[in-house]
């Protein structure tokens, strides 16, 4: 239950090397850079000020902007190409691939930003004029599709030559409402116009060629007026053809395919393109993000007229060797002064656990990082999450293929990427503590193969099951009291917090135990039960004295906490019941003639065994995580620590050699 302790820091250093600095502390990726206007403002340091953004900074977004563009869209265009199916997008989970890097000198800005433009300037040469080709083609391509599937509205032929703009009359194609289009027909007989009907759409609306003279604009205004809606496309696309519009429609659907010929060409070649470059494309944008991030830092600074000053924290055992690189860089020409936290609540938090509870830090983040005065609850949740997990899902035979499954991908695609590496080690635990309480309460895909259980039956005897949950209730809410009076009491030295808010209901919760347990067992005149009836009195006493009247329905609360564990046994109950449900089915689906009952048989049981085992386990994750968030976490942990957030080089594809 470790946080890792840190020290403030303070780096002077002249102004010419301060990105020279930065760019080492960023490779060293441990120092967590403050904010010194929020965190000091001008009262602690006299004659300093905030520096500026860069100029650079600007020039790096442009080119960073730039890149991600062209990669984003060579990107897509690989992905359309490739088109993974179903089975290789789920096999695809099971696939390690180390990502490709790409080394850069540790460099000034000013020459990365040269060499970044270089790069731009290079991919826009060999990839620009084909993603501009691309645009074109599929613009063309919805014109053309467009026209086609218009033609599919005319049924009576004529020559398509004909429409457009002549030298005296236009003619165009339009829809007309059908419930105007006599209206239409009847004000356009004394104009100098021409009205034809050529078809209908699937609304039966009236599509129509309208010839009318050239400079007659007025009278074009009134057609639309009167209902009528030109394709604009259509027109376009149709006046560069000519003959019938059977002809017309051939050549649409010729131009149409070799459109597409055209557009698969060239995706298929820039989608090979980007295979080839994706590492170099993919590490020149870490690389600017990475400056940029950089530069970002800058303002956060102080500076005088020849110096900067950055203001941060530095885990402690990394402090000697900050300290050497920022020297070796600057030639001496800095100092580092390190001062023992004054404000441990302002210091930021990182976690530290052995390697087997690395999994489990990742829980904790998902509530709240402990603030620097707490204890890590890390253990403890790696203890307990997977036993509530087991306890839920409590079938040997899903725990066998949850941990199979999750130690595949550990194997595979949990060795380069970090999320999955972390969920499937917690899946591993998760899986083993399963294949126990199974092993323990004889499920193996339920009762299917009748193996009695080497402890109990949760079916047969749910009592016990409950009786256990409710023991893990008292052991797990009892800790997180214990953990509230360490902490009360020894870090923030909180004597009415640790009499009040842990103490107090440490003792009601022992002392109710203490009562239940000896009436139950050594009757109510047994030394245990007046232990436990005197306990839970002090307990009392201690609440109504801190908390008041209203601390009696707390009493209701703590109890409700407890109960809450019950769940355990609604979760081991839910997964053997359906199992037993998806056995039965299968069994009387056995029953049919012939092989179509073994077949049906074996699809209900694998369909249902998978929903099971799918449901349950996702139940116990959830669950498990509540049990911990509410009921446990609510007796000592508030949680709301800073994280440390270093800087430090980011990126899968990229490698800095400094």
């Amino acid at each position: 239950m470790a946080i890792r302790e840190m020290e403030e820091v303070f780096i002077f250093c002249l102004k010419e090397d301060v990105v020279d600095v930065l760019k080492r502390v960023q490779v060293e990726g441990c120092l967590h850079i403050e904010d010194f206007w929020e965190v000091h403002g001008v009262e602690r340091f006299y004659g300093v000020e905030q520096p500026e953004a860069p100029e650079e900074l600007i020039e790096v977004t442009d080119v960073l902007t730039s890149l991600a563009r062209l990669r984003d869209s060579l990107k897509e265009i690989y992905e359309e190409v490739k088109e993974e199916g179903m089975l290789e997008a789920l096999t695809s989970v099971f696939r390690a691939e180390e990502p490709e890097k790409v080394e850069f000198e540790l460099q000034p800005t000013s020459e990365v930003l040269d060499s970044a433009k270089e790069f731009l300037e290079r991919l826009e040469e060999e990839v620009g004029e084909k993603l501009d080709r691309i645009d074109e083609l599929e613009s063309e391509l919805e014109r053309l599709e467009e026209a086609r599937n218009f033609l599919d509205h005319v049924t009576e032929s004529f020559d398509v030559g004909h429409l457009g703009e002549g030298p005296y009359a236009v003619a165009k194609l339009y829809v007309v409402r059908s419930d105007v289009w006599d209206e239409l027909v009847e004000k356009l007989k004394g104009e100098p116009a021409y009205v034809g009907e050529v078809g209908r759409t699937e609304d039966e609306d009236v599509v129509a060629v309208i010839a009318f003279p050239k400079d007659e604009s007025e009278l074009e205004a009134e057609i639309r007026r009167l209902g009528a809606t030109e394709q604009e496309v259509v027109n376009e696309v149709l006046e560069e053809l000519s003959g019938d519009v059977e002809s017309a429609r051939e050549e649409l659907e010729r131009r149409i395919r070799e459109t597409r010929k055209e557009l698969r060409e060239l995706r298929r070649e820039l989608a090979e393109y980007y295979e080839e470059h994706e590492a170099e494309i993919n590490a020149w944008i870490e690389l600017l993000e990475n400056e940029r991030e950089l530069l970002d830092e800058i303002p956060k600074l102080a500076m005088t007229d020849r110096t900067y000053l950055i203001y941060g924290w530095v885990p402690k055992e990394r402090v000697d060797r900050l300290e050497r690189a920022v020297e070796e860089v600057t030639d001496g020409r800095c100092a580092v002064i390190r001062e023992q936290v004054a404000d441990p609540e302002e210091m930021p938090v990182e976690l530290k656990n052995p390697r087997p509870l690395k999994p489990f830090e990742t829980l904790v983040e998902m509530f709240a990082l402990p603030k620097p005065t707490e204890v890590d609850p890390t253990p403890v949740l790696a203890v307990f999450f997977p036993i509530y997990f087991g306890f839920i899902l409590t079938d040997a035979a899903y725990g066998a293929i949850l941990t199979a499954l999750a130690a595949a991908i550990r194997a595979t695609s949990g060795r380069v990427d970090e999320s999955l590496r972390t969920f499937s080690e917690l899946m591993i635990y998760a899986g083993v503590a399963t294949i126990i309480l199974g092993v323990l309460t004889g499920g193996y895909f339920g009762n299917l193969f009748g193996i009695k259980p080497l402890w109990v039956d949760p079916m047969k005897d749910p009592i016990t099951i409950l009786l256990v949950a409710l023991g893990f209730g008292v052991l797990h809410v009892a800790l997180g009291l214990i953990l509230g009076m360490y902490i009360s009491l020894r870090k923030e030295r909180d004597v009415k917090a640790f009499l009040g808010d842990h103490l107090s209901w440490f003792l009601v919760l022992v002392g109710g135990l203490l009562l239940v347990v000896g009436a139950a067992k050594c009757g109510l005149s047994s030394p245990v039960t007046y232990a436990g009836g005197a306990l839970m009195i002090l307990g009392a006493i201690l609440v109504l004295a801190f908390h008041g009247p209203l601390g009696a329905l707390d009493m209701i609360g703590l109890m409700g906490d407890v109960l809450s564990y019950s769940r355990l046994l609604a979760g081991c109950l839910s997964t053997a019941g359906i199992a037993l449900v998806v056995n039965l089915l299968a069994k009387m689906a056995k029953g049919l003639a012939g092989a179509l009952g073994l077949v049906a048989a074996a699809i209900i049981l694998v369909i249902g065994h998978i929903f099971n085992m799918a449901m349950n386990g996702l139940g116990g994750f959830v669950h498990s995580l509540r049990l911990h968030y509410v009921e446990f976490f609510s007796k000592f942990y508030e949680g709301g620590g800073k994280p440390f957030e270093p800087l430090r080089v980011k990126g899968e594809h990229l490698k800095i050699r400094a």
